[in-house]
């Protein structure tokens, strides 16, 4: 799929929510300015720990409640985010299974929180979490069959409005955010046991994209450009390899938009020299699979302090995550979002 930046009159927006372990503190604070500022979200992807903070937000756009979700959130972050509120350790599972952890806090959290904020059925909306299944998903290239490791569940309007059709987002979003290693995987209707979304996909801008929406704001809690570690050892190696899995995918998906911005300059070019029509430009523009579609980034402009871990022992760290991505936030409202999607 192609992305293009043109101009749109639609003013609705998809978020997309990275992963980012304990930095994604990050969005909670980006997502509360933009709820203070009334950007219209209907569709909300997320990713890892993305995901958990997309089903909050999406049960707050549902209810009406946005700025409600956005708020909690950042609470959330501040206060119940430190290894011992999420993680739960079994000398047992660590033995003889494939993670130090359950997810039993997360879930218990996510049960907790998600109904005191779903309190109504307001607005509609588009809910799709990442995950890993590991036993994989059919697809195809082609014609021919084919497997990927990429899951999707999808969720919308009522499935915010009941705690029995609720469950499924919860088990979805734990899934989501089961770090391997650290948690057991987590079994969901119908893919099996999956893992962590951020190791297949963990900046899902394609499944934002798909619906045609004006604009899509892509929140990561880390910079465009990132120096080299402190060193290639233990904790810091580990983070490494997780920056390499966050990195490269968004750096492809968003170099493909701008070559995609690039080809649709030069055909507007050629329309305004006569070269092309109106009619064979809408031709060209169908068959390059060339849509107006307005991608913005909302990222730190320098790397947050700590490894991806470091978070769950620091308050302070987490609550500097937050100011920084409301810092973000407000830089690109003051240059990007007062303006119609172009």
């Amino acid at each position: 799929m192609l992305w293009a930046t043109m101009p749109q009159p639609a003013s609705e927006t998809a978020v997309v929510l990275a992963g980012g372990v304990a930095k994604g503190a990050f969005e909670a604070g980006a997502l509360d300015v933009l709820a203070e500022a009334g950007v219209d979200i209907s569709q909300v992807v997320g990713a890892s720990s993305g995901a958990l903070n997309a089903a909050l937000l999406a049960s707050g756009i549902r209810a009406g409640r946005v700025r409600d979700a956005t708020q909690r959130l950042m609470e959330l972050w501040r206060d119940d985010a430190s290894w011992m509120q999420v993680f739960h350790f079994s000398l047992h599972d660590i033995v003889t299974r494939t993670g130090v952890s359950d997810s039993r806090e997360i879930l218990a959290l996510l049960r907790r929180e998600v109904p005191r904020i779903a309190t109504a059925a307001v607005n509609p909306v588009r809910l799709r979490i990442v995950v890993a299944a590991l036993r994989g998903v059919a697809g195809a290239i082609g014609d021919t069959q084919a497997t990927t490791f990429e899951g999707v569940c999808s969720f919308a309007d009522g499935d915010f409005d009941d705690e029995a059709r609720r469950e499924a987002l919860y088990v979805a979003a734990t899934a989501s955010a089961a770090f391997p290693l650290l948690f057991h995987p987590v079994d969901v209707p119908p893919l099996g046991l999956c893992y962590d979304g951020g190791a297949v996909n963990n900046t899902p801008i394609q499944l934002a994209a798909a619906d045609g929406l004006a604009r899509v704001i892509v929140i990561s809690p880390y910079p465009a450009v990132l120096g080299p570690p402190p060193s290639l050892e233990g904790i810091e190696l580990l983070s490494r390899l997780i920056d390499i899995l966050i990195q490269e995918r968004v750096y492809r998906d968003l170099k493909m938009a701008d070559a995609a911005n690039a080809t649709v300059a030069r055909l507007a070019a050629l329309t305004r020299a006569g070269t092309l029509d109106a009619t064979q430009l809408d031709v060209v523009m169908q068959t390059l699979s060339l849509r107006p579609l307005s991608i913005i980034p909302i990222r730190p402009d320098r790397e947050l302090s700590g490894n991806a871990f470091a978070g769950f022992l620091h308050r302070s760290l987490r609550d500097e995550y937050i100011r920084a991505g409301q810092a973000a936030a407000r830089s690109r409202l003051a240059n990007v979002l007062q303006q119609p999607p172009a």
